[in-house]
């Protein structure tokens, strides 16, 4: 017994590509923030780079000297403060790619891309009537209903959860589950 306002397939359908929408925004802004991050962050580690290079050169001007040279920082020039800068931006930047690569951003954002145009597919073969969707209107909203959910690579099990419909199953003592599954 399903508590929940009785949803038409038609509904069904469209709160199905509506999860498929969101979860292909959330994994898309998740990808393309993480790539930003590490291209952002390997460019400042060529900037620091080249800083720290330009300001160890001693032989910046007339002078040969260390302090004449406009890019020298005590602070930064000395080894041991780049060698910690450098280190914590390299291990940010492999917390990106890790991320990346680990939980496949980029194959989950384009899963959901392409089943989102599948589900918009399936929709316009179902308004034209053509193909599978030949049979009674009530059938072809049935067709289309499951159909999105073998799309979405969603399994039976799942799809409750996915809906967020609620089952009761009343089960009562003493009495086989065979009768009781008349009532459900």
């Amino acid at each position: 017994m399903i508590h929940k306002k009785d949803l038409t397939p038609r509904q069904l359908y469209t709160k199905i590509l509506k999860y498929a929408q969101f979860k292909k925004y959330i994994y898309g802004v998740l990808y393309y923030i993480l790539n930003l991050t590490s291209i952002v962050t390997a460019f400042y580690l060529s900037v620091l780079a080249i800083q720290f290079l330009a300001g160890n050169n001693k032989f910046f001007g007339n002078n040969n000297s260390i302090s004449d040279n406009p890019y020298n920082d005590p602070y930064f020039n000395d080894g041991n403060n780049y060698i910690l800068l450098t280190t914590i931006i390299n291990s940010s930047l492999s917390l990106v790619s890790g991320i990346l690569s680990f939980f496949v951003v980029n194959n989950k954002f384009i899963f959901y891309k392409k089943k989102v145009q599948q589900l918009k597919m399936e929709y316009s073969i179902y308004k034209s009537k053509t193909f599978i969707y030949k049979e009674e209107q009530a059938t072809n909203r049935f067709l289309l209903y499951k159909r999105a959910l073998q799309i979405l690579e969603v399994d039976r099990y799942k799809s409750t959860a996915l809906l967020d419909v609620s089952i009761d199953v009343k089960i009562k003592k003493g009495v086989k589950n065979e009768k009781n599954k008349e009532n459900l």
